[in-house]
């Protein structure tokens, strides 16, 4: 989750960083750790030697992890900082 939100502190968004950062690591780690346990998504096991026939593997999890990084930093943009805005609460926050 480290890495997700320096990687969206460095994207260069205007406001209510830490929202963006809170919701697209919580998601993102929650996605991956679903689509891991249900077998959704393929892991590399060690357990036998590496070949060309297994890069797949890598090739899915990283694709997918993007997706999900992408996914959730959409989710924040356009749903929870304008619902907060709303209410104004990040706005309350800022000015005090």
């Amino acid at each position: 989750m480290a890495a997700i939100t320096l990687l969206k502190f460095g994207l260069g968004l205007r406001s209510h960083y830490i929202v963006y950062a809170i919701i697209a690591a919580y998601g993102t780690a929650i996605t991956l750790s679903f689509a891991i346990a249900f077998s959704v998504l393929p892991i590399l096991r060690f357990s036998h030697p590496l070949g060309w026939d297994d890069l797949w593997i890598s090739f899915a999890f990283f694709g997918f992890t993007g997706v999900c990084i992408s996914l959730w930093l959409a989710i924040s943009y356009y749903v929870v900082v304008p619902i907060l805005r709303l209410i104004c609460w990040l706005e309350n926050i800022i000015i005090n």
